[in-house]
């Protein structure tokens, strides 16, 4: 989408450095945003995002190296380790965006957020290392990508979040969250029951533990606990009730 707040702004007689609550309403809703916001939107100096260093909150308890984050922008990194929550203050149209980013590996989804503009992926269908997006009308952006680092028991995520009110011009803000970060997958909970909640032993001829999982087995099931996998060799027979 093509847009330029200036523009919008002169054509209507607003100052476009100084716009009024009524301005900003109608730009929203003119780019098409104003659906997807919230209200109140995010605070940064709330308890949420503080404290902070350097932008950043950690509630991760492992340690992660992380790029410092510019004015205005604070993130945390919650206990999963695997999910970044971001609040950017954007002054000229007084709104703070919340920006998210959820991998869960013991569920193997992920979630992209803005505001409540959504998508949520299956890990299983994922296009890993391949640079992925998520754009609010063109005007907030969040380009990733993801690897799957399995041996490691990580990810390694890049991550770039941007305000773009000017489609002919540098945006108002880009920032780096994530630069070949390395974010650890914390153990799974797997007492709560299996990854497949159809998955019975009672369907297995017999188990196998192992290592890796072999390739084009068609006749093969993996139910995965972190590094190692339970392979089940199906038979056809009748499940004596």
């Amino acid at each position: 989408m093509d847009f330029s707040l200036e523009n919008w702004a002169h054509v209507r007689g607003f100052d476009f450095e100084n716009l009024t609550e009524l301005a900003i309403l109608k730009v929203l809703r003119d780019i098409g945003i104003s659906k997807f916001l919230r209200n109140p939107s995010c605070d940064r100096n709330g308890t949420s995002y503080l404290p902070e260093m350097n932008g950043w909150k950690k509630d991760c308890p492992i340690t992660t190296t992380l790029p410092n984050l510019n004015p205005g922008m604070t993130c945390v990194l919650l206990s999963s380790c695997t999910t970044v929550d971001c609040c950017l203050d954007v002054d000229i149209i007084n709104h703070s965006f919340n920006v998210k980013l959820q991998l869960d590996p013991c569920n193997e989804n992920l979630k992209v957020s803005i505001e409540d503009f959504a998508i949520a992926i299956s890990l299983y269908d994922f296009e890993w290392g391949v640079k992925q997006n998520l754009y609010m009308k063109n005007v907030v952006r969040i380009d990733y990508s993801l690897y799957d680092l399995e041996s490691d028991g990580s990810y390694l995520v890049n991550m770039n979040v941007s305000i773009c009110f000017e489609s002919s011009k540098p945006c108002l803000i880009d920032q780096i969250i994530f630069n070949k970060t390395k974010l650890t997958k914390k153990p799974c909970k797997w007492q709560s029951g299996f990854k497949n909640s159809k998955w019975s032993h009672r369907s297995c001829g017999f188990c196998l533990v192992v290592r890796d999982k072999p390739r084009n087995l068609t006749k093969h099931q993996f139910v995965t606990f972190d590094e190692v996998s339970l392979a089940c060799l199906f038979i056809n027979r009748t499940n004596d009730a």
